[in-house]
C-alpha cells in the first residue's frame, strides 16, 4: 500500500532546495578572489585607496605618497602576519565601492586588519 503524502514530499523538496542553495552559495557567480602578495597589495591598494579618496574628498598625489610610506612600513614589519586573501578582497573593495560604502567600511581594510593585529 502506497502511503505517500504529497504535502510531506513538497516540504522535503523545499528543504532540499534551500539546503542546496545554501550549500552552493545561492548561485553566486562571481569569480573567487585569489590571494595576492605584499608587493601587489602595496601597489594596487594604495592607488585604488587614493583614487577613492580623491573621488570622495581628497588629493590623490599627497595621498599616494603618504599611504605608500605608511603601508610599506607596516606591512614589512616583522609583526605583520600578512593576509593575502584579505588584501586581495580589500583591493577589490577599493576598486568597486561607492563613496558612501567606502566611508562606512574603509576601516575593514585597515593595515592592522590585513596584518592580523
Amino acid at each position: 500500500m502506497d502511503q505517500s503524502n504529497p504535502a510531506m514530499e513538497g516540504a522535503v523538496a523545499v528543504r532540499m532546495t534551500i539546503y542546496l542553495a545554501v550549500l552552493l552559495g545561492c548561485g553566486k557567480q562571481d569569480d573567487p578572489i585569489e590571494p595576492i602578495d605584499q608587493s601587489t597589495f602595496l601597489s594596487e591598494y594604495v592607488q585604488l585607496f587614493c583614487e577613492k579618496e580623491e573621488e570622495c574628498e581628497d588629493d590623490v598625489e599627497d595621498c599616494i605618497e603618504e599611504m605608500t610610506e605608511t603601508l610599506q612600513r607596516k606591512v614589512e614589519d616583522e609583526d605583520c602576519a600578512f593576509d593575502g586573501q584579505l588584501a586581495a578582497e580589500c583591493v577589490a573593495f577599493a576598486a568597486d565601492a561607492s563613496c558612501s560604502v567606502w566611508a562606512e567600511r574603509e576601516d575593514e581594510c585597515n593595515v592592522s586588519v590585513i596584518c592580523g593585529a
